[in-house]
């Protein structure tokens, strides 16, 4: 750190030691006393030193000042709002040309993030549009012999719009964010409501496990949509007249919820990238997945704290945890 303080120094020490020096030589030329000429050496040096000592405890002031700042800043291109303009007209030129940078820098990030913001809003409100005529052809296909599978594309449709919706949402979750008394048990079989005709097609046989009374707190329409995405994905598939068991426990202060499926599970070589974004998996069962679900609740999940771990055995099972945090005691599940 000193060695930054004097760096800009030495050139104005070396310049004001050599006057001083050509100054002494020409005091004893001219007759005046060696111990008067010392003693005037000694007092440069103690002054030297004296003033030295002082600037540099301001510098270091200064310096736990700027860390502080620094460390406080989330941006930190608003550094130079919170940083005094130099008193040295040098400095303050760089400090002048560092502030009309950064307001421009400023300027034009607002400008960004409001055209970002637009097409957002564009975006979100193309797809609430192309909704609507979905809703009026799946309302048509009622009279087609063929309907079951043109409602199926168009639910398929609708989640990749939904999906879409998520994605645009996602970015400002933390703004979005509202801590809910979430009734689990409620929410799943809000869920399997949603989702009954694909339950009904498979006749899959569900098993739930969860007391009517188990409450955690989260925001409740993103739990809603990691939950959503994992059973939808335990629902596709699991083969027909599978079972799908949906059971919760209490560990570690943890609730956990697990969601665990007979369906043609996950092969060991797929496992740790089922949370990548786009990755369907290697076999031809999952060549309809669009590969954002499963990235989207993690991604939603990591933002709100909630742990979300996946085990499977490929043609055994496919078993998805999600685990809640309780911060102050334990949760309480009354049967």
């Amino acid at each position: 750190m000193l060695g930054s303080f004097l760096e800009d120094k030495w050139g104005i020490i070396f310049y004001i030691w050599i006057v001083r020096i050509a100054v002494s030589i020409f005091l004893l030329l001219s007759g005046t006393k060696l111990i008067a000429v010392v003693l005037m050496i000694v007092l440069y040096l103690l002054c030297d030193f004296s003033y030295f000592i002082v600037k540099y405890k301001n510098y270091i002031t200064e310096k736990k000042k700027a860390d502080k700042i620094i460390e406080s800043l989330d941006k930190h291109y608003y550094i130079h709002e919170l940083i005094k303009r130099p008193k040295n007209e040098e400095n303050a030129i760089y400090y002048d040309l560092m502030k009309l940078s950064n307001q421009d820098m400023v300027r034009e990030i607002g400008e960004k993030s409001d055209k970002l913001q637009e097409f957002r809003e564009l975006i979100e409100e193309y797809i609430h549009e192309m909704k609507t005529p979905l809703t009026s052809i799946e309302m048509l296909s009622e009279s087609f012999k063929n309907k079951t599978d043109l409602k199926s594309e168009v639910s398929r449709l609708e989640d990749i719009l939904d999906l879409c919706l998520t994605v645009i949402r996602m970015e400002s979750l933390e703004k979005d964010y509202h801590l809910d008394n979430i009734n689990i048990s409620n929410l799943i079989h809000e869920i399997i409501i949603e989702e009954k005709q694909m339950v009904r097609q498979k006749n899959i046989v569900l098993n739930i496990s969860i007391s009517p009374n188990s409450i955690v707190k989260s925001d409740e329409k993103w739990v809603a949509f990691i939950l959503k995405q994992i059973i939808v994905n335990a629902i596709k598939y699991v083969e027909i007249d599978g079972n799908i068991e949906i059971f919760e426990e209490v560990k570690d202060f943890n609730y956990l919820l697990h969601i665990r499926d007979n369906g043609i599970g996950i092969l060991e070589s797929d496992l740790p990238r089922v949370f990548e974004r786009g990755f369907t998996g290697s076999k031809v069962q999952r060549q309809s997945a669009s590969g954002l679900g499963l990235y989207l609740s993690k991604t939603c999940a990591d933002k709100m704290n909630i742990k979300i771990n996946i085990e499977s055995e490929y043609e055994k099972y496919t078993q998805v945890t999600l685990a809640f945090p309780q911060e102050r005691e334990p949760f309480q599940i009354v049967s």
